[in-house]
């Protein structure tokens, strides 16, 4: 883990980019970056492979809201040990929630633990500004 604060925000926007996330430009990734109640990294030498950042009220509920490992690192164990360490953060805090695209690692989602909403009785709403 390192201090995000200690690197190029670039560093962090290259790797958006290199996942497919073009709606993050640099300075959407800084702003996200620093409005996050936590951010887990996972480093090769000198290089950011990849990004857990969360937002939460540090009570009730954590939203992991972006996960990206680099695509020469999947399946290696980087994305399930960037959940980990959110999860050791927020060990306390009683619900955990994301979202990801209906296409997305869904049996990847459910190995950690998360469960789909419906299954749980459960709808989901959002509002996204176009």
């Amino acid at each position: 883990h390192r201090d995000l604060h200690s690197f190029p925000t670039r560093r962090s926007s290259d790797l958006y980019r290199s996942v497919g996330w073009t709606a993050y430009d640099e300075d959407r990734v800084g702003a996200s970056l620093a409005g996050s109640t936590f951010v887990a990294t996972a480093w090769a030498g000198e290089g950011l492979v990849g990004l857990a950042r969360v937002i939460s009220d540090d009570a009730s509920v954590w939203f992991l809201q972006d996960l990206l490992v680099h695509d020469v690192h999947r399946r290696r164990g980087v994305a399930t040990a960037l959940v980990a360490r959110c999860r050791e953060r927020f060990v306390h805090v009683p619900r955990a929630v994301l979202l990801t695209d209906v296409d997305g690692p869904r049996g990847f989602y459910g190995a950690l633990g998360f469960r789909e909403a419906r299954d749980l009785d459960l709808v989901s709403y959002v509002d996204v500004a176009r």
